[in-house]
């Protein structure tokens, strides 16, 4: 999905073969299940079994389920380097969906649709089913959106629009296999960002995308959400419009977002004409409400950052985003340094963290300059150092 992050599993082996089998009600076998196991899709026989004859090992690899009708099931598997895994090893039982529908009864804010968010009601427990699959979904207020096969448990409810809020932050419905329940979700209007984009002669600019991000937005959808940053690290969560929403300008070049100064009282404000060619941005305080952004020709992308991560005497794994877009990962040898090229050359704000930690001093961001080359040390904890434990090893399908 848009914005999201997807689970990458390399291992260097022998690989092994995965079998099992997808039960529905009782000890019916369900066949035509969409099985997705690392990558690769597969589906149930007639006897609701299903083999991948070559997957990478390790001890977290994801597997999802998907059947019309049923709840997305989600489970982590072990696969042993060279070894076949028989269809008794793995089963599984679909349970038969839920079905919700959510009606805006009357309109706030700007005009467009409205997005309906669904989250576990306990994030601690509900990890079996394949939450990420589900949503976002649009609806226009004044109206509904009926969503079908959806896991039969207490689910949360957020509802987001340009401009307007729900009066009821979240609604916590419990759902059961088979049945409709009905929720109604009244908007008011919220704080705003109001504002136009013109060209570099001051003429209106339409159908520019104009986007609001946090510069934390891991902090900031924890904070809304009153979750602790670690929950991201054990479950797939949607990028939600607190911590980046984006818009289109209308015919008169105009845009309206939702302030959500509250979760970020500091964020960046960035314009991109329809061709790509031109763009604007800055960076928002808690109190600013209507701005004009002039768009300009793109600097060419020339600068470089190069990061440094001392002390280390083995490889080190490093993801890295850039303006919002997912780098490959890479391992770093003990001596190397990660060259970041083709930067915009100005003002850059940056973030580290290992396992949900904030590694730079301060308030875990830095600010540099960055024209045509610079560089910057990132301090690591012993963890990233000494190496991983016994535990993590195992995880990852290695031995210690």
């Amino acid at each position: 999905m848009a914005g999201q992050d997807a689970r990458l599993n390399l291992f260097y082996g022998l690989p092994g073969s995965v079998a099992g089998t997808v039960y529905g009600e009782g000890d019916t076998p369900l066949e035509e299940v969409e099985v997705e196991l690392d990558g690769q899709r597969g589906i149930t026989d007639a006897a609701g079994q299903f083999l991948f004859s070559s997957v990478a090992g390790g001890m977290d690899i994801v597997l999802i389920l998907r059947k019309q009708g049923y709840a997305p099931l989600q489970q982590r598997i072990g696969v042993a380097a060279g070894r076949a895994v028989p269809p008794g090893r793995y089963s599984y039982r679909m349970e038969r969906g839920a079905s919700l529908e959510v009606a805006l009864p009357s309109s706030a804010g700007a005009a467009g649709p409205a997005s309906v968010y669904l989250f576990p009601a306990n994030t601690q427990v509900d990890r079996k089913y394949a939450w990420s699959q589900l949503g976002p979904f649009g609806v226009i207020p004044g109206t509904s959106v009926r969503i079908d096969d959806l896991p039969p448990t207490r689910i949360a409810v957020r509802v987001y629009h340009p401009g307007a809020r729900p009066r009821v932050p979240e609604s916590i419905v419990a759902l059961w296999s088979g049945h409709l329940e009905r929720l109604e979700v009244e908007l008011e209007p919220a704080p705003t960002v109001r504002g136009r984009v013109v060209d570099a002669q001051g003429l209106v600019v339409p159908q520019a995308e104009v986007t609001l991000e946090a510069p934390d937005r891991v902090a900031a959808q924890a904070m809304h959400l009153a979750e602790m940053p670690g929950v991201f690290e054990a479950e797939l969560f949607p990028v939600l419009p607190v911590a980046q929403q984006t818009t289109l300008t209308d015919h008169d070049g105009r845009f309206t977002l939702t302030a959500h100064a509250d979760y970020a009282p500091r964020r960046y404000l960035t314009a991109r004409s329809a061709d790509g060619r031109q763009w604007a941005g800055r960076l928002l305080s808690a109190d600013e409400r209507e701005v004009e952004l002039r768009l300009a020709p793109l600097a060419r992308r020339s600068a470089r950052l190069v990061l440094e991560f001392p002390d280390r005497f083995q490889g080190l794994p490093v993801r890295v985003s850039v303006g919002g877009e997912l780098q490959p990962e890479v391992i770093l040898a003990p001596s190397e340094r990660l060259p970041l090229e083709g930067l915009t050359p100005g003002r850059w704000r940056l973030s580290a963290r290992w396992n949900g930690e904030l590694l730079l001093p301060g308030s875990g961001v830095s600010e540099l300059e960055v024209q045509r080359e610079a560089s910057l040390e990132v301090p690591l904890p012993r963890g990233a150092i000494e190496g991983q434990d016994e535990d993590t090893l195992l995880r990852a399908g290695r031995r210690p």
